[in-house]
């Protein structure tokens, strides 16, 4: 009686899937941390003269002039940490790119990557960066900063107008005036599938409603009045990319309820992709009640004739080969419930 009493405990807590976080970004983001050039920055990007296609994989999709600093400078223009625009260490390595806004609504800068593969249905990843605001560059801050990752390329060099989307992932720490540390941006999202193009800037629905003014308030000497400068500039570095993988070294899963309702029907294998399993389930007494070594089952609380256990509390042993040849073994109590 003791023992049952015991067991029973591990209803509430309540285990359905073995999932984790897998860092995936050097699988589908190039150069994420902005670290390798085919040629050193030299200066400021013009129009005719964009900089960033210095920076390996990263490119501007619009007209607009975005930027690439890297400590292989040493002009004080776009070196790191002192260039022409502020002061700022990498966050990461030796390099960051960054992108101004500024002039009432007319000037927006992007960056933007090709993945080097395109983002799988209904997955659910996680996407992160580091932004910091420049300190020489306007007055202003903004909080709308994000990323997006679209399946076609938004490519646009006629312009240097903002994209009216609402990106995938945005900003959500408010106004993001800090110019000493990196600020994270991140967030998570479920791909569509066959994303395949990574676009970061200000993704905001009205310039004008979306900034504060953060520093360098002017005095005119004749007038007596203040003004501010309406332009910002943000320096991005680090990106991550994550996917929420089923790892079956994680199964920790103590209770289900296969009573037909759609929800936490089965114990399902197949999802961890094994090159072996041995699934066996023990009643209190110690007698085995099922087994499998199927690496595509989704049990469904039935005995090996076929016939539905009784609630209550079993015991299992779980031996599993994974892809990677990784021995995993679990073993925990089940509790059964309809």
């Amino acid at each position: 009686m003791k023992f049952y009493i015991v067991i029973v405990f591990f209803v509430f807590a309540l285990h359905l899937q073995a999932q984790t976080w897998k860092d995936v970004t050097n699988e589908y983001i190039i150069n994420p941390s902005f670290e390798l050039y085919d040629t050193c920055p030299n200066g400021i990007s013009a129009l005719g003269d964009y900089q960033i296609n210095y920076c390996i994989g990263w490119t501007t999709p619009t007209f607009a002039t975005s930027d690439y600093f890297n400590s292989c400078n040493t002009s004080g223009i776009v070196d790191v940490p002192l260039n022409q625009l502020g002061w700022q260490f990498a966050y990461d390595g030796d390099g960051y790119l960054g992108f101004g806004l500024g002039d009432n609504s007319t000037w927006y800068e992007y960056i933007q990557s090709k993945l080097v593969k395109k983002l799988s249905t209904n997955t659910k990843y996680k996407f992160s960066m580091r932004i910091s605001r420049a300190d020489e560059m306007g007055s202003i801050s903004h909080q709308n900063i994000g990323a997006h990752f679209s399946q076609n390329n938004m490519q646009n060099y006629t312009t240097t107008a903002p994209y009216n989307l609402t990106p995938i992932v945005l900003n959500s720490t408010g106004f993001i005036t800090d110019t000493l540390n990196w600020v994270l941006v991140s967030g998570e999202f479920t791909a569509q599938g066959g994303e395949e193009y990574l676009t970061i800037g200000w993704f905001g629905d009205d310039y004008m409603n979306d900034f504060t003014v953060s520093q360098n308030i002017y005095i005119d000497s004749i007038t007596n009045d203040t003004f501010y400068i309406a332009q910002s500039y943000y320096y991005v570095d680090s990106l991550k990319l994550y996917a929420l993988e089923n790892d079956v070294e994680n199964f920790n899963i103590n209770t289900f309820s296969p009573n037909g309702d759609g929800v936490n029907d089965f114990l399902n294998f197949s999802i961890y992709e094994l090159k072996e399993l041995d699934f066996t389930v023990y009643n209190r007494w110690g007698n085995v009640v099922f087994n499998s070594t199927n690496t595509q089952l989704k049990w469904d609380g039935k005995n090996n004739d076929g016939k539905p256990l009784s609630a209550g509390t079993y015991y299992y042993i779980l031996k599993a080969t994974t892809q990677e040849n990784s021995i995993v073994t679990k073993h925990n109590f089940l509790t059964i419930f309809y």
